[in-house]
């Protein structure tokens, strides 16, 4: 059995092995073709720490806990943590493992788990770094419930954005309406990653946002499939020049409904998209492109005006696509 040690007392030897553990666990996910970030992408996120001064980090996607290692090591020099979360059950016991072997267990906080799930739950203005490296077409949820959890002038770090940009549409749709100032950075040719500060323009779009949340007040609503609505949801350049209250106004075409309260809802843009998940159609005077890839579950709470019903040709088609877009 492992003898314990003190944080602020490693041996030389602890950190050598270390080194050699992470090494032989490098090699082991290489070999077995498990992803993980690169060792060019580990030291940029590890002097990112430093830099920033972090104390307190959540990282979305353990896997066998290489990069958390990595990150764990840096944070434990000032006796601060880090948080990590996993829907896998087979990547969190590696990682367990993976943790103890590297003597960095007291450092880390491991939860199994669904991640849009637990990240509701953590403390608000908690972290100073989260890194988002989980499912990439889930990228957009994760960014919008991790944000309320960064600290002012925090830092948020996706991921992969552009080789597999093809996946993560539904986030640089959401980053490009709500104007969400980021930056790109080339870490190295096969791991881009974008980088988020929470700096006062940033901050005054979502808190906007999370305020006319709070004020919402629930009425009778009757709706249906094929329906087009404006919802309350994200800040819509379309409209908010000309709708009067400035609200956080979108239109959404209610693809499938659940029950009186519950529904799947896909967004419109006018922005001409001609990938093959988005579907062109004329409304509203102009043409638009329904995004599929952004189809999400809405509460009727959301919905604020009906606008349009879909014709069945019409609709019987944008479910087709839609049923193909998830096979």
């Amino acid at each position: 059995m492992k003898n314990k040690y003190i944080i602020n007392n490693i041996s030389n030897n602890v950190m050598v092995d270390r080194k050699l553990f992470l090494k032989k666990l490098r090699q082991y996910w290489i070999d077995n073709t498990i992803p993980n970030i690169s060792d060019v992408n580990t030291k940029f996120l590890v002097d990112l720490i430093k830099i920033t001064k972090t104390t307190k980090m959540l990282e979305i996607w353990t896997a066998n806990g290489f990069s958390t290692i990595n990150f764990a090591i840096e944070l434990e020099k000032v006796k601060w943590e880090i948080l990590t979360i996993d829907f896998s059950s087979k990547s969190y016991d590696e990682a367990l493992i993976n943790f103890s072997d590297a003597w960095v267990e007291k450092t880390i906080k491991a939860i199994l788990w669904n991640a849009l799930d637990e990240i509701p739950k953590l403390e608000n203005n908690y972290f100073d770094f989260i890194f988002i490296d989980g499912m990439m077409r889930r990228s957009k949820d994760f960014l919008e419930l991790s944000w309320p959890k960064l600290k002012k002038w925090g830092v948020i770090i996706i991921d992969d954005v552009i080789k597999f940009k093809q996946k993560m549409v539904w986030l640089w749709e959401y980053l490009e309406e709500h104007k969400i100032e980021y930056n790109v950075l080339p870490i190295d040719e096969d791991d881009w990653v974008m980088m988020i500060v929470k700096w006062w323009k940033n901050i005054n779009i979502f808190d906007k946002w999370n305020e006319i949340k709070k004020n919402i007040k629930v009425k009778e609503i009757f709706f249906h499939e094929g329906d087009i609505w404006n919802i309350y949801n994200w800040q819509n350049v379309w409209f908010e020049q000309n709708w009067k209250w400035n609200l956080f106004l979108r239109p959404v075409i209610i693809i499938k409904k659940f029950n009186n309260d519950m529904f799947w809802g896909v967004p419109f843009t006018t922005q001409e998209k001609k990938w093959n998940f988005f579907h062109e159609y004329f409304f509203n005077n102009q043409i638009n492109f329904i995004i599929i890839p952004q189809l999400k579950l809405l509460s009727k709470k959301r919905l604020f005006k009906k606008m349009w019903v879909m014709k069945k040709k019409d609709f019987h088609e944008l479910k087709q696509k839609t049923r193909k877009f998830l096979d």
